[in-house]
C-alpha cells in the first residue's frame, strides 16, 4: 500500500509544471507555474501539498479578493555546473507577507519568511523586486511553494536569472517608466512657470494636477519602491494622489471652460463631482480600505454624470470640449483596462499592469497641447479684438465728425429760426396783435427749436468717447439715453414701461454706460419688428442691493435661439442679414472691462431680459 501511494506521490509530481536551466547563463522570462488560492489564510506546508494546483504562466492576475494564494515552482539544473539562481518577482512591493519553503527530495531545507508591515525580511526586497536567492547543484532539482498575501489586489511576474542577468534586471527595469515620469515633471514645471509669467489659474491647477499624476504614476509603476525604498506597506495613501489629481484637473475644466460664467449649470455639477472628491478624502482616517473601494465606487458614478455635461457643453460648440473629451475619453478607457486587470479578467503584461498610468500620461500630454492651442486661440482672439477696437474707434470718431458736421449744419439755421421767432413776436407786440394761436404756435416752433438743438448735444454726449468717470443718477441717465431713441419707438408704437429707484447714484463712465443701453434698446426694437409682436412691449427697470446697482431691460420678443445662446456676444456673430456682430461683444466689453461690472442675458417668459450690474458709490 505504501509502495502505490509512493508511486501516486512521484507520477504527480512528474505532471508539475518544471522550470529546466540548461546554460550557464540564466535569463527565463517565460515558464509554467502553478497557484492555489487559499480563502482560509490559515494552511500549512503540510495541508498544501496536498491541495489541487492550477498551471499558469509566471504572470498572473487573480480576482481582487484572491488575496492569499500559494505558487509552487519546480526548478532543475540540467548542467553540469553549480547554479546560482536568483527567483524575481517584480511585483514584490506591492505584498503584505510573503513565506518560502524550498524542498529537496521531499524535505524542507531552507524557510524564509518576510512581513513588509513589520520589516521582517526586508533583506529580500531589492528595489520594487522581492529575489530570492538559491543553490542548485549540477543536476540537481528543488521545489518552491511561495506564500503570498497582498493588502488588495494579487498578481505577479516571477522571473528567473543568475547573478549577472539579475543586476541588469534590477538596473534596467524602470528606465522606460522614469522617462515618462521625467517627461511629467517638465510639464509641471514648464505649466508653473507659464502661471508666473501670465497668472492663468488653468496653468496653476494643470501643473498641480500633472504633479499629484507624477506622485501616483511612480508609486503605481514601482518607481518609488525602486528609488527611495516606499512599499505598499507604508506608502499605500499615495494612491490618493490620484483622488487629488482628479480634483485639480477638474479646477482645470472649470476654469478652461469659463463653465462659471459660460455654463453656469454645468459648472454646479462639476462642483458636485469636486466635493465627491474631497469628501472621498475626508474618509481616508476613518479606514484607509474602505476609502480605496469608495473611490472606485465614486469613479464609476463620476464618469456616469462626468459624461452627460461633457455632451451638453460639446452640444453648445465649445472650441475646447473635443480636446477635452477626447482626454477624458482615453482616461476611461484605459481605466476600464485597468479595472479588468485588477480583477483578472485580462491578462498580465506591460500594457495591462500599467495601462491607467499610461492613460492618464497621454492625457496629460494631450491637455498640454490642448493649453498651447489655448494660447494661439487667445492671441488670434486678442488680434480680433484689437481689429474690433479700432473698427469701433474709428466708427466713433466717424460718427463723432458727423454729428459735429451736422451740429455746424443744424445750429446756425435754428439759431436763425429762434431769432425770427423773437423778431415775429416783436412785431406783433408793436402792432398789438393777439393771437392765442399763433402765440402757442410761435411756442412751438421755438420748443422743437431747442429740442432739435438739445438732441443733436444729446447724439454728441453719448458718442463721445473720452473716459470720464462721474457720479451720475442711474435712472436719469437711462431715461436722458432713451431720448435719444424715442421718437423710434413711437414711429413702432413700442410701449415702454419703467420702473426706477430714483435714489441710485455711481461713479462710472456714464457716456458709455449710454452707448451700452442704446445698443440693447436697438435690439430690443429689431427682435420686435423682426417677430411682428402685436403689443410690442420694453421693460426697464433699476434696483439696487447692498454693493450694486442692477438695470434690467426686458422685451416680449420670443427671446433668443438656445442654439446661439453662448455666441450672443462673440465678435463678428449677428442673427442679422445685415449686421456686424459688433454690437453687443462692444458693449459686454465696456461693461464688464471699462466699468468693470457685469452683462448678461437670460431667456424668460416670451422675451429675452439683459441685465447691467454696477458697484454702488461708496459713502
Amino acid at each position: 500500500m505504501k509502495i502505490w501511494l509512493l508511486w501516486i506521490v512521484l507520477m504527480s509530481q512528474a505532471l508539475w509544471a518544471e522550470v529546466s536551466i540548461n546554460t550557464n547563463e540564466v535569463e527565463i522570462r517565460n515558464f509554467e507555474i502553478e497557484y492555489f488560492i487559499d480563502d482560509s489564510k490559515e494552511m500549512n506546508l503540510s495541508a498544501i501539498q496536498q491541495a489541487t494546483f492550477t498551471p499558469t504562466s509566471n504572470r498572473k492576475v487573480l480576482a481582487s479578493d484572491a488575496t492569499n494564494i500559494w505558487v509552487r515552482i519546480k526548478i532543475r539544473n540540467t548542467t553540469s555546473l553549480s547554479q546560482d539562481i536568483f527567483l524575481h518577482n517584480s511585483a514584490g512591493y506591492v505584498y503584505k507577507e510573503l513565506e518560502f519553503y524550498e524542498l529537496q527530495k521531499h524535505k524542507e531545507t531552507k524557510y524564509t519568511y518576510a512581513n513588509l508591515e513589520k520589516n521582517i525580511g526586508m533583506e529580500l526586497i531589492h528595489g520594487s523586486d522581492f529575489i530570492y536567492q538559491l543553490r542548485l547543484d549540477a543536476n540537481q532539482d528543488t521545489i518552491l511553494y511561495i506564500r503570498l498575501e497582498t493588502f488588495a489586489y494579487q498578481y505577479f511576474e516571477f522571473l528567473i536569472f543568475d547573478k549577472q542577468n539579475s543586476q541588469k534586471e534590477l538596473i534596467g527595469k524602470h528606465l522606460i517608466s522614469l522617462v515618462l515620469v521625467s517627461m511629467l515633471l517638465a510639464l509641471v514645471f514648464y505649466n508653473i512657470l507659464f502661471y508666473f509669467s501670465t497668472k492663468f489659474k488653468d496653468y496653476l491647477y494643470y501643473s498641480t494636477y500633472i504633479f499629484f499624476i507624477v506622485i501616483w504614476t511612480g508609486y503605481e509603476f514601482g518607481l518609488f519602491a525602486h528609488y527611495f525604498g516606499i512599499l505598499e506597506a507604508n506608502g499605500m495613501i499615495l494612491n490618493f494622489a490620484v483622488v487629488f489629481g482628479n480634483i485639480f484637473m477638474f479646477l482645470f475644466v472649470q476654469v478652461l471652460l469659463n463653465t462659471k460664467q459660460n455654463y453656469p449649470k454645468e459648472h454646479k455639477w462639476l462642483n458636485i463631482i469636486i466635493i465627491a472628491f474631497i469628501f472621498n478624502l475626508l474618509t481616508i482616517p476613518y479606514d484607509l480600505y474602505f476609502a480605496l473601494e469608495f473611490f472606485m465606487l465614486t469613479g464609476i458614478i463620476i464618469i456616469m454624470v462626468y459624461i452627460p455635461i461633457g455632451i451638453s457643453i460639446y452640444r453648445k460648440r465649445d472650441p475646447y470640449i473635443k480636446y477635452l473629451g477626447l482626454g477624458q475619453f482615453i482616461v476611461v478607457l484605459f481605466g476600464i483596462v485597468s479595472q479588468l486587470f485588477y480583477e483578472g479578467l485580462i491578462d498580465y503584461n506591460f500594457f495591462t499592469r500599467r495601462s491607467f498610468g499610461l492613460g492618464v500620461i497621454l492625457e496629460a500630454f494631450l491637455f498640454s497641447y490642448l493649453l498651447s492651442y489655448r494660447i494661439k486661440q487667445l492671441q488670434e482672439n486678442q488680434r480680433i479684438a484689437k481689429e474690433q477696437n479700432i473698427f469701433y474707434d474709428d466708427k466713433l470718431k466717424a460718427l463723432n465728425q458727423l454729428l459735429d458736421n451736422i451740429a455746424h449744419q443744424w445750429k446756425q439755421p435754428l439759431s436763425q429760426i429762434n431769432t425770427s421767432i423773437m423778431i415775429v413776436d416783436i412785431e406783433l407786440q408793436k402792432h398789438k396783435f393777439h393771437s392765442t394761436t399763433v402765440e402757442k404756435r410761435l411756442n412751438d416752433i421755438e420748443n422743437f427749436s431747442h429740442y432739435l438743438s438739445q438732441t443733436i448735444d444729446d447724439f454728441k454726449s453719448i458718442y463721445d468717447n473720452r473716459q470720464i468717470k462721474s457720479e451720475f443718477n442711474l435712472s436719469q441717465t437711462i431715461q436722458d439715453s432713451f431720448t435719444t431713441i424715442e421718437a423710434i419707438y413711437e414711429r413702432y408704437k413700442i410701449e415702454i414701461i419703467w420702473e426706477f429707484d430714483s435714489s441710485i447714484v455711481v461713479e462710472s463712465y456714464a457716456n458709455h454706460l449710454q452707448q451700452v443701453i442704446l445698443i440693447i434698446l436697438n435690439n430690443a426694437k429689431d427682435a420686435l419688428m423682426e417677430a411682428h409682436i402685436q403689443n410690442p412691449k420694453v421693460y426697464i427697470s433699476t434696483y439696487r442691493d447692498s454693493k450694486s446697482a442692477t438695470i434690467k431691460i426686458a422685451d416680449n420678443g420670443g427671446g433668443v435661439d438656445a442654439k446661439i445662446e453662448e455666441r450672443l456676444f462673440e465678435p463678428n456673430f449677428s442673427t442679422k442679414v445685415d449686421g456686424q456682430g459688433i454690437g453687443l461683444y462692444m458693449a459686454r466689453k465696456i461693461v464688464v472691462e471699462l466699468m468693470g461690472g457685469e452683462l448678461g442675458f437670460e431667456n424668460r417668459d416670451n422675451g429675452v431680459c439683459f441685465f447691467i450690474k454696477l458697484d454702488l458709490m461708496q459713502n
